[in-house]
């Protein structure tokens, strides 16, 4: 009996992108994962005899997306998508037929906070996703031995996305025999916060103080919207954002961030 193959393709997924765009004026970026799939009748000799002659490497496929990715500017999705799938069938007519590109972008917004002077404006450098976490609360209402329970209230915010693309640094840390990783006096810093804070007893409109609460932890994260605000370590900038909350919001008695 012969056994034919009704469809074959090969390719890469999950292909991680970020692109920067630096100007004087501004920093621009650009997140998104890309998928790449790719059809070409002389890769079936891989199935048949096991002949990888006809197929292009999943690693070069990954190459292929971040180095056009740098090369090329582009005003949308779609727009890169068809440079990547027009360039694997132009570049390998002769075993890429078919090439299938899937895109999904993680948006940024940038931030808009005060500068240096207190005049407030579109941050240099620094954004927020535009899906900016989600609140929580917490609540914990205990029985009292006379009248009413006794209630603690807790707030939060979780999946809060934040981006900054220059003055962030890690250098002079612990080294150990199996350490590889060398100083980074400026790199890129993108992590997603989870804050949860306790309020105190009647601390009023829960709904606008965390709203100040976010207000505070993003301001603090970026600093000054014209210059920014250096940041040594990561754990250095939790510890600015938690102290700046405890400072400017008396209605928080304690407060927790990861």
């Amino acid at each position: 009996m012969v056994v034919k193959l009704l469809q074959h393709e090969h390719g890469k997924g999950r292909v991680r992108l970020l692109k920067v765009t630096r100007t004087p004026e501004k920093h621009s970026v650009v997140q998104l994962e890309a998928q790449v799939l790719l059809e070409g009748a002389p890769a079936a000799s891989a199935y048949y005899d096991g002949d990888n002659g006809h197929v292009l490497p999943t690693d070069s496929v990954k190459n292929t997306v971040w180095v056009l990715a740098k090369k090329h500017e582009f005003a949308s999705l779609e727009d890169f998508g068809v440079i990547l799938a027009t360039h694997f069938v132009t570049k390998h007519p002769d075993i890429i037929s078919v090439a299938k590109v899937k895109l999904f972008e993680t948006p940024w917004e940038r931030l808009v906070v005060p500068d240096s002077k207190g005049h407030t404006r579109p941050h240099h450098h620094a954004f927020v996703s535009t899906s900016p976490g989600f609140s929580t609360a917490y609540v914990v209402a205990r029985k009292a031995s006379r009248g009413a329970p006794t209630v603690t209230v807790q707030g939060g915010v979780d999946g809060l996305k934040v981006l900054k693309t220059t003055q962030s640094s890690f250098v002079d840390f612990f080294r150990d025999d199996y350490t590889t990783l060398q100083d980074a006096p400026d790199r890129l810093v993108s992590t997603c916060v989870t804050a949860t804070w306790s309020y105190v007893p009647d601390a009023g409109d829960f709904t606008a103080r965390a709203a100040q609460i976010k207000r505070v932890l993003l301001e603090t994260f970026a600093g000054p919207a014209g210059v920014g605000v250096p940041s040594p370590a990561v754990q250095f900038t939790l510890y600015k954002m938690g102290e700046a909350v405890l400072e400017s919001c008396p209605y928080v008695k304690d407060i927790k961030i990861t």
